[in-house]
């Protein structure tokens, strides 16, 4: 149950952001008195903005009348901005909202995202005490010189800090990661992925750099200082970073920025494609297979999957059919199993 903070507690524009645009919202300027839920009403009423108010409000009549799409409880999650920079009133509004839904079971656990370098242990702990367990950091890459091509605003040191910092807080870590962006090719990307592997995060998230109208990345590339990875790249890089992150059992949750018509008319360059992310978990799976028929030899095979892989295992329009062929493989079966094993046929 996402609530989107864009821009909000955000310290600088980076090159490559239009959170508006990604998201649909725009946060307004007109501050209401939000008297909390009638049902579990705050200690004081809170001033936030009337888009946010407006938010708040249409979440708790969805989770109050059980409308969410999963039998287990949902989980609510604050993304956007920079969570623990936001206003005294929109951040503790936030948190109690969190802390409301968690104390009477509504949902099942919160988590936000933030910046590494804005972790400030006092408002750290209130977000613990209100209930957050996962705290997502926008990392976008461990290059000094990635960081500051796109104005991040902070170095490797304080990137990986901040990972430290969430992790000795006792919170749950989530990295995203922006392959792609300026001065950040695909071995530097790849570094980017065993730097985070070595924090082993709860979850992971990658983001291919588009090129969005109205940012600062949309005048380099016009001006020729900026070329986006094209997609072909992107599947194959992206294909052996989700191999490796596969193989330390780290989930990786999210391929691409998720679909909104905003930001599909304001994209104007860079790998976009409706089944980028299929395309991608065939070419990691379809990389471990060719290790796995390496390492057991001579075939013919047969392949276990686990029933997850069915839907892109033969890739996007069949593109990868001809590998059963090329590979041996004589069978293919799909059970209950977590991970696939390759086998001789008896």
């Amino acid at each position: 149950m996402p609530v989107f903070l864009p821009f909000a507690g955000c310290p600088q524009r980076c090159v490559f952001c239009s959170q508006t645009r990604q998201t649909g919202i725009t946060l307004d300027s007109d501050c209401v008195l939000w008297l909390g839920d009638p049902d579990d009403p705050p200690s004081k009423p809170f001033s936030i903005p009337q888009s946010v108010l407006l938010s708040f409000n249409a979440l708790l009549q969805e989770l109050k009348g059980g409308r969410h799409h999963s039998d287990s409880l949902p989980e609510l999650a604050f993304y956007g901005g920079t969570f623990s920079l936001l206003s005294e009133p929109l951040f503790h509004a936030c948190l109690y909202l969190a802390h409301s839904l968690l104390k009477r079971n509504l949902v099942s656990r919160v988590r936000c995202s933030t910046r590494p370098d804005a972790l400030n242990p006092n408002r750290m702990q209130q977000m613990k005490d209100a209930g957050i367990s996962l705290i997502e950091l926008g990392i976008q890459s461990f290059s000094s010189m990635a960081l500051k091509m796109s104005r991040r605003g902070y170095t490797s040191k304080e990137a990986k800090q901040g990972c430290e910092n969430v992790l000795k807080a006792g919170f749950q870590l989530g990295i995203q990661l922006l392959p792609g962006m300026p001065g950040c090719d695909p071995e530097t990307f790849l570094h980017d992925v065993q730097e985070m592997i070595a924090f082993y995060p709860a979850c992971a998230r990658f983001y291919p750099c588009l090129v969005i109208e109205g940012t600062a990345l949309a005048a380099l590339f016009r001006s020729g200082h900026y070329a986006p990875w094209d997609l072909d790249q992107t599947v194959q890089v992206l294909g052996e970073a989700l191999r490796q992150t596969w193989d330390a059992s780290i989930p990786v949750i999210r391929l691409s920025l998720a679909p909104e018509p905003d930001l599909e008319k304001a994209v104007i360059a860079g790998p976009r494609h409706d089944a980028l992310g299929s395309m991608i978990m065939t070419e990691a799976l379809w990389r471990n297979i060719q290790t796995a028929v390496m390492d057991l030899g001579q075939g013919p095979f047969a392949l276990d999957l686990p029933e997850s892989c069915r839907g892109f295992l033969f890739g996007y329009k069949g593109s990868r059919r001809s590998c059963l062929e090329q590979y041996a493989i004589r069978k293919v079966r799909f059970t209950d199993i977590h991970r696939g094993m390759l086998r001789r046929l008896a």
